[in-house]
């Protein structure tokens, strides 16, 4: 009879066991279901973060770019900005922007372009000598210049203009003046590039003074766009 109760107190125990670790399993899988949702929403955060954060860094690359380097010497003046010591002669002095790039090649301007000098002591203009060592025509140099403007307006929402005079990183919206480059007149084009001295460095500066009455614009030379493409499509059928 002993063996009996005790056979009956195992089957008991045992069906206790298996109840409670059944229990134990539901509380761990109801735990996971629970948990699961709050993982997901982290990482979707997480993900909307890095989303958010490249979006930062893309829009503050593009703003680097383009700003230009304005390690200048500065004096209070009268209108209440800065005279710029700049480099001698504008920005356009100095360089081959992209447009132009693409008419030749790639290879054949790099090697080119590390055989002269284009560091800011220079004394004869880059894209004259650009020109005249692969033999740019004019139609092509207007056409690129066009491409350049375009790209101003566009990508960067800004004016193109020539002949600046209101701040230094308004040399970043300037265009080349065809007929200046095109005479290889070393004088001619020096002396129209000669950097001015600038009241103001940056946009945001000149605009606080123009619209507080303490400035007067002095840049004259503003470029249509839209009127420049008409142009070249009248002198070379299309603006391409």
């Amino acid at each position: 009879m002993k063996k009996v109760k005790y056979s009956f107190a195992v089957q008991v125990l045992i069906i206790v066991l298996v109840f409670l670790t059944a229990c134990t399993e539901i509380k761990e899988s109801t735990s996971k279901s629970l948990l699961t949702p709050a993982i997901t929403r982290l990482d979707e955060t997480e993900s909307e973060n890095t989303v958010e954060q490249s979006k930062s860094e893309i829009t503050d690359t593009k703003s680097k770019s383009n700003s230009k380097d304005t390690s200048r010497e500065s004096n209070e003046n009268g209108h209440g900005g800065a005279v710029i010591r700049p480099q001698k002669y504008r920005s356009a002095f100095y360089s081959v922007p992209a447009s132009f790039i693409s008419l030749v090649n790639r290879n054949e301007f790099n090697e080119w372009f590390n055989t002269i000098d284009n560091t800011s002591s220079a004394e004869e203009m880059v894209m004259k000598q650009f020109v005249l060592h692969f033999n740019i025509s004019r139609k092509d140099f207007d056409k690129a210049n066009f491409k350049m403007a375009e790209t101003i307006r566009d990508y960067f929402s800004e004016k193109p203009c020539l002949n600046p005079k209101d701040f230094a990183n308004q040399e970043d919206d300037e265009i080349y003046n065809a007929d200046i480059v095109y005479t290889f007149d070393d004088e001619i084009i020096n002396t129209y590039y000669l950097s001015p001295d600038y009241p103001y460095t940056y946009e945001d500066e000149f605009d606080e003074a123009v619209e507080a009455g303490k400035y007067t614009p002095q840049t004259e030379e503003w470029i249509d766009v839209d009127q420049m493409e008409a142009d070249i499509i009248a002198k070379y059928g299309s603006a391409d």
